[in-house]
């Protein structure tokens, strides 16, 4: 199994959904932490602008209530016996 990379030092590529490791950051949530999969994507308002690279939220205002810390890659699948 691959080790946690704190996301101050590394994030994942775009797109490649990944485990997080996450930590409350407001009242009711501080001192809880939580794992979740998720992937980093590049989020455009108009298809003309940069657009910005943003989490995507595994549930509804995960990224309000929890702070990323940490992710690591998947595991390879199992693969199929023939």
């Amino acid at each position: 199994m691959s080790e946690w990379i704190p996301v101050t030092e590394q994030l994942p590529e775009l797109n490649q959904e990944v485990l997080v490791y996450a930590v409350g950051k407001i009242d009711g949530f501080i001192g809880s932490s939580v794992y979740a999969l998720t992937k980093r994507f590049l989020f455009k308002f108009l298809l003309s602008s940069k657009g910005t690279e943003e989490w995507r939220s595994p549930w509804l205002y995960f990224l309000e209530d929890y702070e990323i810390t940490h992710w690591m890659p998947l595991p390879e699948p199992p693969k199929e016996e023939s």
